[in-house]
C-alpha cells in the first residue's frame, strides 16, 4: 500500500495521472464513503453520524473524491475515542456554486502550527502516530494533490483539544443545483 501511495503522489504531484471526470451523485458518494468507514469506527466505538440529504451532482474523477473521503474520515475515525462522533457534510458555496466538503471529529485537533505542514508527505502530527495509530503519513498529502488537481483546495480548522474539521472544496459546474441538508 505504501508503495501505491507513493506512487499515486508522484502521478498527482508530476501532473501525469489523468483524471476519469463524469457527472457524479455527491449524495451517493458521501454515503459510499460512510459505508466503507463503518467497520473501522464500530471497531474504535466511534459514531458515523449519517449523510444528510444532498441532492446535487458534480463533474469529478468519482474513485479520486471517494479516496479523498475515506481518507479523511479514516483519519477523523483514527484521533477520535470511543464515544465520539464523526459528522460529514457537503454545503454550496459562492455565487459559483463550488462545493465544500466537511469532515469534523471530536478528537485532540490539530496545533495551530501543523496546520499547513499536515499536508506535507510522511508529517505525523506527534512521532507516536506511526507507531500508536498506524499510517505513514501520506494520505492528506495525497488528499491535497488528488483536491487540486480537481482545481480545488484543501484545509483544516483548527479547534485544539476539541476537534478538527477537514474541509475542501472543488468547483462545480453542477448538472443539478438543488442541496438539501
Amino acid at each position: 500500500r505504501l508503495v501505491t501511495d507513493l506512487l499515486d503522489i508522484e502521478r498527482l504531484e508530476t501532473g501525469s495521472l489523468v483524471l476519469d471526470v463524469e457527472v457524479t451523485d455527491v449524495g451517493r458518494l458521501l454515503e459510499e464513503a460512510r459505508t466503507f468507514a463503518i467497520p473501522y469506527a464500530e471497531a474504535r466505538g466511534v459514531m458515523l453520524e449519517p449523510v444528510p440529504d444532498v441532492d446535487v451532482s458534480v463533474p469529478m474523477d468519482r474513485d479520486r473524491i471517494l479516496q479523498v473521503l475515506t481518507n479523511l474520515l479514516s483519519n477523523a475515525i483514527k484521533f477520535s475515542g470511543p464515544g465520539d462522533s464523526v459528522r460529514m457534510r457537503v454545503d454550496r458555496v459562492g455565487s459559483g456554486g463550488g462545493l465544500r466538503f466537511r469532515i469534523a471529529d471530536q478528537g485532540r485537533g490539530v496545533p495551530v502550527d501543523q496546520s499547513e505542514r499536515i499536508f506535507e508527505r510522511f508529517v505525523q502530527i506527534l512521532p507516536s502516530d506511526a507507531t500508536d495509530r498506524g499510517g505513514a503519513g501520506l494520505g492528506l498529502a495525497i488528499a491535497r494533490a488528488i483536491v487540486q488537481h480537481h482545481g480545488g483546495s484543501i484545509w483544516v480548522e483548527r479547534r485544539e483539544g476539541r476537534g478538527s474539521t477537514f474541509c475542501f472544496l472543488l468547483p462545480s459546474a453542477a448538472a443539478s443545483t438543488t442541496l438539501a441538508g
